[in-house]
């Protein structure tokens, strides 16, 4: 039997995370990190990740009880038969609509144009939707220009500390995005 003209029918959702989703979104997370931002020439080992990572985010039982005790922090998570690929967490400030993590697994990349959108549905529409991206994160760029986003020739500079003390500089730039 020729099975060429059937479709395998995927369900993708769109929601709010549950305090069982916390270790697949804090997986996602580190992956994406790990993804994003080694550098070994510049010293930013998987280590030095590591380290900042569990400064960042603590322990994973605590992840969804933060999220949710923080008024101003919004969280989606994007699923594909029921398992976790993505995630995206923002915030609301006086400025924008603040990106502070866009994570979707490489095998569910397309999955991310989804995400974005349900959450730009929720958020303050009178305001632009803002984010940092790495300087010399071509892909990510690429991306958001994609969905958008230019560059406001703003720029920060975050630090990532070694094991050793040591502080790496990683040169972000500012992108954002009108809504409504």
């Amino acid at each position: 039997m020729d099975n060429s003209g059937e479709q395998i029918r995927e369900k993708i959702s769109i929601e709010s995370p549950r305090e069982e989703d916390a270790n697949a979104i804090i997986v996602i997370i580190k992956e994406g990190y790990m993804e994003t931002f080694l550098d070994e020439e510049r010293g930013i080992t998987r280590e030095v990740i590591e380290h900042n990572f569990s400064k960042i985010f603590g322990p994973t039982e605590n992840f969804i009880q933060g999220i949710e005790e923080q008024e101003d922090i919004k969280c989606f998570v994007a699923k594909r038969n029921g398992l976790i690929v993505g995630v995206l967490i923002w915030d609301e400030n006086e400025k924008s609509n603040e990106v502070r993590g866009f994570f979707v697994k490489p095998e569910a990349r397309g999955i991310g144009l989804f995400l974005m959108a349900a959450a730009q549905k929720t958020m303050n529409q009178g305001k632009n939707v803002a984010l940092w991206v790495d300087e010399n994160n071509t892909k990510a760029r690429a991306l958001y220009e994609r969905l958008g986003f230019s560059l406001t020739g703003d720029a920060r500079d975050d630090e990532w500390e070694t094991l050793q003390g040591k502080v790496l500089v990683q040169h972000n730039l500012e992108m954002t995005r009108k809504l409504g």
